[in-house]
């Protein structure tokens, strides 16, 4: 469980910085408790049936952010704090994350293509119903990560391909057909 996050300067900061890098939207939350809902009255800072691309929002203070139904290309969110995030129903395609903390972010139903998780932290992040097409988990942080676990011609794969045994012991699998909502 992740501690409530407060507002600080350095997160109204980083939150001016990510509207007029991504062109999002929203404005800074008070206090964050839980990644944010598509149903939410206010989301925060947000990117919601958008396109961002060759975007820097590296080293940024962007807990609780929201991005539904989305692509994302060439996106450097290396060492943002993206606690409690959540990305839903998104592309995200090359994205780098390296040392990003990404803990209790809600990650479900994206398609993860060439993304590199490099000394990400993904404790407690819930990824079921992601999928992630040639990335790398180098020394990424993996305990209690949620993702689902899939079948090919009736036999389980028990990892997505760049994680590591150690990785993939410290996971939560799921088979389960709770498909999350998202907007």
């Amino acid at each position: 469980m992740i501690a409530p996050i407060a507002s600080t300067p350095e997160y109204e900061r980083s939150v001016a910085t990510f509207l007029v890098e991504a062109g999002g939207n929203g404005s800074p939350q008070g206090l964050i408790s839980r990644p944010p809902r598509h149903d939410d009255s206010n989301l925060g800072p947000s990117l919601f049936r958008a396109g961002l691309e060759d975007a820097t929002l590296a080293s940024l203070v962007l807990p609780g952010l929201y991005v539904g139904r989305s692509v994302l290309s060439r996106v450097d969110f290396s060492g943002t704090d993206l606690r409690l995030a959540a990305f839903n129903w998104s592309g995200v395609l090359d994205c780098r994350f390296v040392g990003a903390d990404l803990r209790g972010a809600d990650l479900r139903s994206c398609r993860f293509a060439g993304c590199t998780f490099a000394n990400a932290d993904l404790r407690g992040a819930d990824c079921r119903h992601s999928s992630f097409e040639h990335c790398v988990f180098t020394g990424a942080q993996m305990a209690g990560a949620r993702l689902s676990q899939t079948r090919l011609l009736g036999f389980a794969l028990r990892r997505p391909k760049g994680l590591c045994p150690e990785q993939a012991a410290v996971v939560e699998w799921f088979r389960g057909s709770d498909v999350p909502g998202g907007g």
